[in-house]
């Protein structure tokens, strides 16, 4: 282990991080990156080095881009990187020094951001949103000035003039207050850089580079997944498909030229994803033509009821309410069937004043929708059932 001396204490240093997975993106995040980092020789004694942060929605490669950037922002001398992982239960001395109780004294262990600080590395800070308020002030310091202040080591040190940061922050529509960071260390993570999903190029070359002898049909399959996904704003991320596809080959032993099992990919998609997915999934190959819908009488298996299969699921949904519509909707209003009446196992759906949280197991206003279509076509068969008899 590498060790260095500080006023005439020895400082275990940390490991230096590698990652094997390139960049698969747009090159334009590089780049902002590697602006946020540069430096000519007038700003070197008037400002430190902006602390970027990289902002975006879960598995869409953070990390990965902020590691490429690093490696490639020294191209002569490639710099060290040290990746720090946040977590809601670390102390002060954890992010920075820390004490082990050897068997003949006691040693001080630098963090990765400290071992980066005095090898002139480069520290990624990941999914920084994590860190309480305690842990952005012993590093308020370091962001301003480029030094922090160890007290249990009872050492004051400064940045080497390569360091460099960056943050890591996980965007989300439902944002939790206590993962919220302070305005005072918010002005000093700038630029913030806004990652999307990649587009269908990018995206089909990941798949490509993780699967290099994987059937090129479902690859492409799993891309529209992708990008239907993201048109339809939902959460799916190329990180969930190279699980999907991962887990469907360690049960499949197919060649790249064989038929793909369609069964075996829905159990795939239920497994990491969820129930909706594979309905979204199912929706997306009913819509297209070179492709077969996933439901079929040979894939009920993938429901919890093994003799159901899916229309049977859908319509056991409305065995009990079909009186029900029958009272409340006229004849007449059979062809404009209101929204305002839509009802789901007793969830109101129509309702836009609506304040009540929906359960999250409620099928997607998508799915919603076919079903209403389904429930209209029943309608309209009892109608006709009537006027025969």
């Amino acid at each position: 282990m590498e060790s260095i001396k500080i006023d005439g204490k020895i400082l275990y240093l940390s490991f230096p991080d590698e990652l094997k997975i390139p960049w698969i993106g747009d090159k334009q995040y590089i780049h902002q990156v590697h602006t946020a980092w540069m430096q000519n020789d007038a700003q070197k004694t008037i400002q430190s080095p902006f602390n970027p942060k990289i902002i975006g929605r879960c598995g869409m490669g953070k990390t990965t881009l902020a590691y490429s950037a690093a490696k490639l922002f020294h191209p002569n001398s490639p710099s060290e990187v040290f990746i720090f992982h946040c977590a809601n239960t670390l102390t002060p001395d954890q992010i920075l020094i820390h004490i082990v109780d050897a068997e003949t004294n006691i040693e001080y262990h630098a963090s990765p951001l400290v071992t980066a600080m005095v090898k002139g590395g480069i520290c990624i800070i990941d999914e920084c949103q994590y860190l309480s308020s305690d842990l952005w002030a012993v590093i308020t310091s370091l962001l301003d000035q480029r030094y922090i202040i160890s007290d249990i080591a009872g050492l004051k040190i400064h940045a080497h003039e390569n360091f460099r940061v960056c943050f890591t922050q996980e965007s989300s529509e439902k944002t939790n207050k206590t993962k919220m960071i302070p305005e005072y260390i918010s002005s000093l993570l700038k630029p913030a850089i806004n990652i999307n999903h990649p587009n269908r190029k990018h995206e089909l070359e990941v798949l490509k580079y993780f699967f290099p002898q994987s059937n090129p049909n479902i690859l492409l399959k799993m891309v529209d997944f992708l990008q239907s996904a993201h048109f339809e704003e939902r959460p799916y991320s190329i990180r969930d498909c190279i699980n999907i596809i991962q887990r469907y080959e360690s049960i499949t032993s197919d060649s790249i030229d064989a038929e793909i099992d369609w069964n075996t990919v829905y159990q795939s998609v239920k497994h990491i994803l969820d129930n909706q997915a594979v309905y979204f999934l199912n929706d997306l190959l009913n819509q297209s033509k070179d492709s077969d819908p996933l439901f079929k009488d040979e894939d009920f298996d993938i429901f919890d009821d093994k003799n159901k299969g899916p229309q049977e699921d859908i319509d056991d949904l409305f065995e009990d309410e079909d009186d029900d519509y029958a009272e409340f909707v006229d004849e007449e209003d059979i062809e404009d069937f209101d929204d305002s009446f839509f009802f789901l196992n007793g969830k109101d759906f129509g309702d836009p004043d609506q304040t009540k949280k929906t359960d999250s197991s409620i099928p997607d206003k998508k799915f919603i929708q076919n079903i209403q279509k389904k429930v209209q076509n029943k309608l309209k068969n009892k109608k006709e059932n009537i006027g025969k008899n």
